[in-house]
């Protein structure tokens, strides 16, 4: 791992400069070891497959001069906007086509930029603890079972949420809220589910998910004034 650290720094160092010599309009994103390249184009799928083609040529032959290779099984491709005929890229002598869903930090993207995949992703981490905090329930004191919820359960729910919260439909935002309401009810020990929501949040001490999401928006915008 000694030996590899300093390859891995040169590369994420350089990396933008050699895809943006590919094509100027290429932008890259990079979070510790993962590489993003976002390439815009309107109708022409054509000239940017031959672009994207160009770009992966580049790359290639960057990584041999650095005694590196590139695992074109790991290497994937989505086109975001309408629908296209079907289409596939050459890299390293392989046909890879675009894929339908797309992980990015835990995030998950279509190319309709609809959040679907992900909400369904988000209430099944969620979920998979419920049954634990049924037990832990009677056990925990009241303040550190509120505690064990906020870490636990809505850590999924805020996760990324300047990305993917603002855009929701309403049935997409009614999935979340059912899926973090049934955990709050819960708190109360409304099984029945005669308390309102509202109340149900009050008596918990818990924000739904819409407040959840005015209170995270509220956040992200308040960041860039501390800096002007």
């Amino acid at each position: 791992m000694y030996y590899l650290q300093p390859l891995i720094n040169i590369y994420m160092h350089e990396l933008p400069d050699i895809i943006r010599a590919a094509n100027p309009l290429a932008h890259t994103v990079a979070y510790a070891d993962d590489a993003y390249v976002l390439l815009p184009f309107k109708n022409d799928l054509v000239t940017a497959k031959n672009e994207i083609e160009k770009i992966f040529s580049m790359h290639a032959r960057w990584l041999e001069s650095l005694g590196m290779c590139c695992n074109s099984s790991k290497t994937e491709i989505m086109i975001f906007g309408p629908p296209v005929a079907n289409i596939s890229f050459n890299f390293n002598n392989c046909q890879i086509e675009p894929v339908k869903k797309f992980k990015v930090l835990g995030i998950f993207f279509n190319p309709n930029l609809k959040w679907t995949n992900h909400i369904s992703h988000v209430i099944k981490k969620a979920s998979q603890g419920n049954y634990s905090l049924r037990i832990l329930k009677p056990i925990l004191p009241h303040d550190l079972f509120i505690t064990v919820i906020q870490s636990n359960f809505l850590c999924h729910f805020t996760y990324g949420m300047p990305v993917w919260a603002g855009c929701l439909l309403q049935a997409e935002t009614k999935r979340l809220e059912t899926s973090i309401m049934k955990t709050y009810r819960l708190v109360c020990s409304d099984f029945r589910k005669l308390l309102s929501n509202y109340e149900v949040c009050r008596r918990a001490n818990l924000r739904s998910f819409n407040s959840l999401r005015l209170l995270n928006d509220a956040i992200f915008l308040h960041k860039p004034l501390q800096y002007e």
